[in-house]
């Protein structure tokens, strides 16, 4: 049962409102049910806009796509990035900006567009192809525990990432007294962190 349909009975409704003779009730319906929009045979911009505010995964449904619909529909759901056709940067800004690991669906990755996942998500540092040290860095100052994402530690990132989160400790790498010493005055209990002796 979906709701108090059948899938069977919402099939049957949905072949009465498929040819869209009644605009208003297919509108009503792709609005609850976002991905009918398959089925219908002349998508209009009005209803494909209902269907990805809806739903912004819709977007796979809409034959023909428009750089609008794809905004609406990653602004409501970034990971609906994956269905965009073609990519722009102010896009893929749009859907990291509302869902930071968006960001393994960008094709062409700017420092902007990183950037933009960062600070929405620290750990979309996972899905940076190309890691530069101000992208870890602004990685680890919204989370310490980003580090654990850092391809190429350096003694900087990790002091940064120990400061901000001090158990981020447990995922440096090559451990320095400075940087221990700094977990544990952030915090105390991150000496059980400590592999240096």
């Amino acid at each position: 049962m979906l709701g108090l349909l059948s899938i069977e009975s919402l099939k049957e409704r949905w072949k009465e409102y498929a040819n869209l003779k009644d605009v208003d009730k297919a509108k009503k319906m792709i609005g609850e049910h976002a991905g009918h929009l398959s089925e219908v045979e002349k998508q209009t911009l009005a209803l494909c806009r209902i269907a990805v505010l809806n739903n912004g995964s819709a977007l796979r449904y809409v034959r023909k796509q428009t750089p609008s619909l794809c905004m609406i529909a990653v602004t409501n759901d970034g990971g609906a990035l994956a269905y965009v056709e073609k990519q722009t940067e102010r896009i893929c800004i749009a859907a990291v900006s509302n869902d930071g690991s968006a960001l393994q669906f960008v094709e062409n990755q700017t420092t902007d567009i990183c950037a933009a996942a960062i600070n929405e998500d620290p750990y979309a540092l996972r899905f940076v192809e190309k890691q530069t040290p101000e992208l870890c860095m602004l990685a680890v100052e919204g989370d310490g525990g980003a580090l654990r994402c850092v391809k190429k530690q350096t003694p900087t990132i990790c002091m940064k990432a120990v400061e901000t989160t001090p158990s981020a400790l447990q995922f440096v790498k090559k451990q320095t007294v400075e940087i221990c010493r700094r977990a544990v005055t952030e915090d105390w209990a991150a000496v059980q962190y400590v592999k240096i002796y």
